[in-house]
């Protein structure tokens, strides 16, 4: 990733000047090529054009979309996605264990197990939505995954792209 440090100015420095003859002669050159007037800009903008007297050229949308993916591959290096959901299932399972030892507590019907429930992780949430949670703890738990499955479907979708 490039790093950019300002220093004062001293004088030394090329002031810069963005000069439209240069600008306007790779329009020209373009279509010099035979390009139309609209495919001769749309060119400059995808592959971006050299300042001629500056030594850098005013970045395209190829490189600005290129550099961008190259960060987006560096940011997903860095952290590993793949327990992302064994938080939120533990959760599912420690819930359902407190739930069972209040209902014995309670002498009532023990909770499903977590075993029996189906294998997703949205899967598990949508079939406890309508379970009469007697542990008001467990209840608060699974309301706060609950409140939490879009940005667990969203996560999932992202995954499944990758």
């Amino acid at each position: 990733m490039k790093s950019i440090i300002y220093t004062a100015w001293d004088g030394t420095q090329q002031p810069f000047s963005l000069k439209r003859r240069e600008i306007i002669q790779t329009y020209l050159e373009n279509i010099m090529m035979g390009m139309d007037p609209n495919m001769a800009l749309a060119q400059m903008l995808w592959e971006g054009f050299p300042l001629a007297g500056m030594d850098f050229q005013v970045m395209g949308l190829r490189d600005l979309l290129q550099q961008l993916h190259e960060q987006i591959e560096q940011m997903l290096s860095q952290y590993s996605l793949e327990k992302a959901f064994d938080m939120p299932l533990q959760a599912i399972e420690d819930l359902l264990k407190k739930e069972s030892q209040t209902r014995q507590s309670q002498d009532a019907e023990p909770p499903p197990k977590f075993e029996d429930l189906p294998p997703g992780l949205l899967e598990k949430l949508r079939s406890l939505e309508g379970f009469p949670f007697l542990d008001q703890s467990s209840h608060e738990v699974f309301q706060g995954w609950r409140a939490r499955e879009k940005d667990i479907h969203k996560l999932m979708l992202m995954l499944r792209r990758r």
